[in-house]
């Protein structure tokens, strides 16, 4: 039997926060500086909490139990009683927005690899997220010219991993899902969320044990470099 032919792809979806961003260094960034401007005497016992808070209730989100805007919500009143301040919730929860919409730091070798990458094949943000805040991200980070559009979350109506956020990302790019990868840090939401529209996915993962063994995974990169090289084929057959 010969061997199949490695698909082409013709456009790539890319997640953001802990894929393109590192969320994890724009988070603390953005959380003590809203302390501060609460006037909270924050601490790193007090980032832990909100860490630990952060990864739970997206956790619930990528399993379709929380939309973002719950996530937003309950993370912001979760802290603020923490704090001993849940008058403040609404206070933290914008001012913590507005911080992390000037947040910026990324992955390593993202730059590189969009400079690169978007001289082959389209390129398009597809974010769990507040638009607002993303496009400013981005702008920051001086990174969309390397982009065609960006997707998400807050605007489309619906979340990933639900196909309809999938199926309104391929609509507006123009292209069939076959002609996509899907590139995401989240095994739930990017993955599974691609593959239920037909799409393939590429797990980036530099941080994180090896998938279940019952995965079905076509591709998984720990450097995100990996995607200018084989087995990925860009452009036309």
């Amino acid at each position: 039997m010969a061997p199949k032919k490695p698909a082409v792809y013709r456009a790539v979806f890319f997640d953001l926060d802990d894929t393109i961003f590192d969320f994890g260094q724009c988070s603390r960034q953005a959380f003590f500086q809203a302390c501060r401007c609460c006037h909270w005497s924050s601490s790193e016992e007090a980032f832990t909490e909100f860490q630990r808070l952060d990864q739970m209730l997206w956790s619930q989100q990528k399993a379709g139990h929380l939309t973002v805007e719950q996530v937003i919500h309950r993370r912001a009143e979760s802290m603020a009683r923490w704090f001993g301040h849940p008058e403040q919730s609404l206070a933290f929860q914008q001012r913590f927005s507005q911080c992390l919409a000037e947040e910026a730091a990324l992955e390593p070798h993202a730059r590189e690899t969009l400079s690169l990458l978007h001289k082959k094949v389209p390129l398009y943000g597809a974010s769990n997220g507040i638009l607002a805040i993303q496009q400013a991200r981005l702008e920051k980070a001086n990174l969309t010219t390397y982009f065609s559009g960006l997707f998400v979350s807050d605007k489309i109506g619906a979340e990933k991993p639900d196909p309809r956020f999938f199926t309104f990302c391929l609509q507006r790019s123009g292209f069939p899902a076959e002609d996509v990868l899907m590139v995401g840090d989240s095994l739930t939401a990017d993955i599974a969320g691609a593959f239920s529209v037909g799409m393939d996915g590429c797990w980036y993962h530099p941080h994180t044990a090896p998938p279940p063994a019952n995965t079905i995974l076509p591709h998984a990169i720990t450097d995100l470099r990996q995607l200018l090289t084989g087995p990925f084929v860009w452009g036309s057959p």
